[in-house]
């Protein structure tokens, strides 16, 4: 099934996190053009090493994600990955 999101997206009223995988081979990484255009409440995060399941494959990374973002979801500045002091 193909199916195109930004739709979705594009009328909901709440904030969204949306985690992928970088090398995932089944779901192409959102387009970052694309995710610009929509409303100020999507925040996306594509993680390197991850594939098809970021949670399995760097779950401390999304675990930190999935915490700042339910934390500071009104300000998106303050939600990122750090990994020993730096953020990835």
């Amino acid at each position: 099934m193909d199916q195109d999101l930004v739709e979705l997206l594009e009328d909901l009223d709440l904030p969204v996190l949306l985690v992928s995988g970088q090398q995932d081979p089944i779901i192409q990484v959102p387009d970052i053009g694309v995710l610009a255009g929509l409303d100020y409440n999507v925040y996306a995060y594509a993680l390197g090493d991850a594939q098809h399941y970021p949670l399995l494959g760097e779950t401390s990374k999304f675990y930190r994600l999935l915490r700042d973002f339910l934390r500071y979801r009104d300000d998106w500045d303050r939600i990122s990955v750090r990994i020993s002091g730096s953020v990835a």
